[in-house]
């Protein structure tokens, strides 16, 4: 009865240690298939877009309904896209427009990032 519980031990030891081995190897290979770069990519072109939509909401923002409605701006995007602008003023009619966004890459796991920073004039 003692031997089998010894080698009942083993074999689940054996199989937890099997089983994170391929796990971790597997996570190895996916991180670099082929198919991570190309995600990067993507990842990298719609936070720039959004960044672009997010320039133009600010502006539009700012130009109809003015300083304190449209100081801090905050917007989800589809599949996760994070954005916040943020317009300070610096003179009478001129302004700074930061925008931030993030998003976190479902293939590779890490999170990108995009910082944009313009000067506004008020017409």
């Amino acid at each position: 009865m003692q031997k089998f519980y010894k080698t009942r031990a083993f074999s689940t030891l054996y199989s937890v240690f099997l089983f994170i081995f391929i796990t971790l190897t597997l996570s190895y290979l996916f991180a670099f298939s082929p198919v991570a770069p190309k995600a990067h990519i993507h990842a990298k072109t719609q936070l720039e877009l959004y960044a672009k939509s997010m320039q133009n909401l600010a502006l539009k923002c700012l130009q109809t309904l003015g300083l304190n409605e449209c100081r801090l701006l905050e917007a989800q995007f589809e599949k996760g896209y994070f954005f916040t602008a943020r317009i300070n003023p610096l003179e009478d009619s001129l302004y700074m427009l930061d925008i931030s966004g993030f998003v976190k890459n479902p293939v590779s796991a890490n999170t990108q990032r995009i910082t944009k920073r313009q000067i506004l004039l008020k017409k």
